[in-house]
């Protein structure tokens, strides 16, 4: 079995479960997937041109940068332009990482997010502890989903 250690328990999953999964995602995107946006950020454009895009910042790329003004915190900008958005996107993002993960906040608001681009800033209950050195050790990254149109 291959596990997942979660921060509330382990999940765990055999090699055919793994693979089953993977053949499903792979039969799904053949298949084409209905995309509907029900309301967006913007007027909706045509439902055939309406798109899912994903991605992260990277564990090994992701560029924190020390929050100024001496207001503490953490953050990065979401290069999200190979998507190809025409219209502001609906976005959800996660905190990715190694360590010290827990009561980290911030990271579900997006700020400025337009048709390439947003910014996630991250703050903790000592902001002085999290330093741009740590977090880039501790692999932190940004994991996103965008749910848009491109034409």
């Amino acid at each position: 079995k291959h596990g997942i250690n979660a921060e509330y328990g382990d999940f765990n999953m055999t090699r055919l479960e793994v693979v089953t999964l993977l053949l499903l995602v792979a039969m799904a995107t053949v298949a084409g997937i209905d995309v509907r946006v029900v309301n967006g950020e913007e007027e909706n454009g045509p439902e055939p041109c309406a798109r899912i895009c994903s991605g992260t910042t990277g564990r090994y790329t992701t560029k924190w940068t020390k929050y100024p003004y001496n207001l503490g915190g953490l953050y990065t900008y979401v290069d999200i332009s190979q998507c190809g958005f025409v219209k502001t996107p609906s976005v959800t993002t996660s905190l990715e990482g190694h360590l010290n993960l827990k009561g980290v906040t911030g990271v579900h608001n997006t700020y400025d997010t337009n048709t390439t681009n947003f910014l996630v800033i991250i703050e903790t209950a000592n902001n002085d502890y999290f330093t741009v050195k740590r977090v880039t050790e501790w692999l932190w990254n940004v994991d996103w989903i965008a749910v848009g149109f491109f034409c």
